[in-house]
């Protein structure tokens, strides 16, 4: 049977349209897999539900009588005006011409023949296809005295199904094709494949800064001034490259900035580009690190195709000890990390040439870096940013208080004085004290910004900020009062220190304090020394004993650190007498404050006479703290009734109690 005398249920899809529609040009050139795949299974679905309604399968007659049946009760008025025929009454009613035509219909279950004759419509139902071919074979045979029609009624089901299915893959394209255009417009360009998007994800995390966008000079790093003279160099190269080839010297390859944190690398290695007037690469060594297997080594490669299109440049990598981590031999010998630190090796000092680009890392871990990586011809050159002396901390503040409103004829005085005071703080210390004092005029509505704002400034840096409203009972506010006298008073007449301040005010960190500085920044430390900084820290419990006859929690602090004190004392420095001239163990070069070792490398029966020499240095030490205190425990009556009164004693008023002859 073709299926072309079948007009009614010929189903044609339009091939050409549904490529057009379906199959655009951007969509086939992005070759994504799952779409083409979801796509041709839609359309062979739609392909079988086609051939099933062409090519039904006859089913059982009876059954589908049954349903006709039910349909002809719910068609309702539709056939209630026809007369229904069997196959003898509409083949004698054919041949005795009297219908003039038969109209051939497709229904849902069979077909229907509708005829008329004298205003009066008969209907012959068909079960089956081979019952409609034979009954289709008997009016082609009387054709001449008949007429044979289609008709092809809407069938709702088929037609919303296929409808259904259509919308759905048109949502699909369409969402698909949203998500690629959004994907190719935050590139900038059309045709973005898959390769690119992978290609992306491999690309370093680069922020690069062109000439002029950086405005930081050296005029805007203070403290650092040796810091700054080495970078110099790398300054003078970037501008006037010829005047060192032409004497065939050769600028190193990669400086490497270490010292604590706050201390101005970053600072330094931005002001180094902002001199020399050269494009800026800056990104984090963590952004190397990645859990898939050669991305860290893409993103490097990626980072020197970078670099080398803006040359000169300067390209500075922060924290680089996440990138440049000593290689260990064992198991994870291959990882991921070692890599990427390999490919970074290689290119900085391979075959490829690398001229006018130099590379600036930033660590405070110089200790954990990979030996290969510090050698000559990588960074060669290692500039340590320490701590500033009370110079550099005078320079650092005159940078930060440019924009602050404070007396002309004050400022020089407050800028002195702050810089004594704060020995051991940090550029981002300094600054952060400059901010914090200009804050504090501002909450108390003042017009300039004096020197108690930048002492207030300074103790809340150190200190955290006061809690006034958590206020200490009587009898603890009388034990802090003791053990911050006792401090007061060691320090003043043993470690020979200014007493700046003593303060029983709870803060974020401590129930109360004393400030006490040396009259200069000390480089060096001898045996004395460090046995009167011990006994300093022993004032505060030495009080509570003598003059309270009660001790208290209160000395945790004083108590770790004197202990760690007396272990330097005795197995970094070499002074103890008993365990002699020995350093034991291997210091590890960093600058996070965590001055830990490794490898003990002594006995049992050393390790015995250092615990022993550490407990005699600190019970020495805190015998003779007991004394002073019992000498001069009038003073810390009189400072303990003034703190109890005021909470809070300044200087002068301190040292004229420490300096009375009571």
């Amino acid at each position: 049977m073709q299926s072309s005398q079948y007009p009614f249920i010929e189903i044609k899809f339009g091939g050409e349209i549904m490529k057009k529609m379906f199959f655009k040009k951007e969509t086939v050139k992005s070759k994504n897999f799952l779409t083409m795949l979801v796509l041709v299974i839609l359309f062979f679905a739609i392909g079988i539900t086609a051939i099933q309604s062409k090519y039904a399968v006859a089913i059982d007659p009876q059954k589908i009588s049954e349903s006709m049946k039910n349909q002809k009760k719910s068609d309702g008025e539709y056939y209630s005006a026809y007369y229904e025929l069997n196959e003898t009454e509409f083949r004698t009613m054919v041949e005795n011409a009297n219908f003039k035509e038969t109209i051939i219909k497709k229904e849902e279950l069979g077909y229907k023949i509708i005829c008329q004759n004298n205003g009066k419509k008969y209907i012959f139902n068909v079960i089956t296809e081979n019952k409609l071919a034979e009954i289709h074979q008997f009016l082609q045979e009387n054709n001449d005295k008949v007429k044979i029609s289609f008709e092809k009624p809407p069938s709702m089901k088929g037609l919303w199904g296929l409808l259904g299915i259509m919308l759905i893959v048109f949502i699909f394209v369409l969402s698909f094709n949203m998500i690629n255009n959004t994907i190719r417009s935050r590139r900038g360009g059309a045709g973005s494949t898959q390769f690119n998007e992978t290609k992306k994800f491999t690309q370093a995390r680069i922020e690069i800064f062109k000439p002029g966008d950086i405005k930081t000079t050296f005029n805007d790093v203070a403290g650092c001034d040796e810091s700054k003279l080495e970078l110099q160099e790398v300054i003078d190269f970037l501008k006037n490259p010829n005047k060192y080839r032409k004497l065939g010297g050769k600028i190193p390859k990669g400086v490497l900035l270490v010292g604590f944190p706050g201390c101005g690398k970053t600072l330094l290695a931005k002001a180094t580009a902002g001199e020399a007037g050269v494009p800026f690469l800056t990104l984090s060594g963590s952004s190397f690190v990645e859990m898939f297997v050669g991305v860290g080594a893409a993103r490097i490669r990626d980072l020197f195709e970078q670099a080398k299109k803006n040359t000169p440049c300067i390209a500075f990598i922060d924290e680089i000890d996440c990138l440049g981590k000593k290689r260990t031999a064992g198991p994870n010998s291959h990882d991921e990390k070692d890599q990427t630190l390999t490919e970074f090796l290689t290119l900085m000092d391979g075959f490829q040439d690398n001229s006018g680009l130099i590379v600036i890392g930033a660590t405070n871990r110089p200790d954990s870096l990979d030996p290969a990586f510090k050698r000559p011809g990588r960074f060669d050159r290692t500039i340590v940013v320490d701590k500033p002396d009370i110079k550099g901390r005078i320079g650092i503040l005159k940078v930060h208080t440019k924009n602050i409103l404070i007396a002309p004829d004050e400022k020089e005085t407050i800028i002195k004085t702050i810089a004594e005071r704060t020995p051991g703080f940090s550029g981002a210390d300094l600054a952060a004290v400059a901010n914090e004092a200009a804050m504090l005029a501002a909450r108390y509505n003042k017009e300039k910004v004096s020197l108690e704002e930048f002492n207030s400034a300074m103790m809340r840096v150190l200190t955290g900020i006061e809690q006034k409203s958590k206020l200490l009972g009587p009898k603890e506010k009388n034990i802090v009062a003791h053990h911050e006298a006792g401090h007061a008073v060691i320090q003043f007449f043993i470690e020979k220190k200014d007493v700046h301040k003593i303060s029983i005010i709870r803060t974020e960190r401590a129930l109360g304090y004393t400030f006490g500085l040396a009259t200069e920044d000390k480089y060096l430390h001898t045996k004395q020394d460090l046995k009167n900084t011990i006994k300093g820290l022993l004032g505060g419990r030495a009080a509570e004993e003598m003059l309270l006859k009660e001790i208290s929690s209160g000395a945790q602090n004083d108590l770790e650190r004197t202990t760690e004190l007396a272990m330097q004392y005795t197995k970094k420095f070499g002074m103890d007498d008993k365990v002699g001239l020995r350093s034991f163990g291997v210091s590890q070069e960093n600058y996070l404050g965590d001055d830990w070792s490794i490898d003990k490398g002594y006995s049992e029966k050393t390790a015995q006479q250092i615990d022993e020499s550490v407990n005699s240095l600190l019970n020495d030490c805190y015998k003779e703290t007991k004394e002073a205190i019992m000498e001069h425990k009038v003073k810390i009556k009189i400072i303990v009734q003034r703190l109890l009164e005021k909470e809070v004693l300044e200087k002068e008023e301190i040292e004229q109690i420490l300096k009375s002859n009571s």
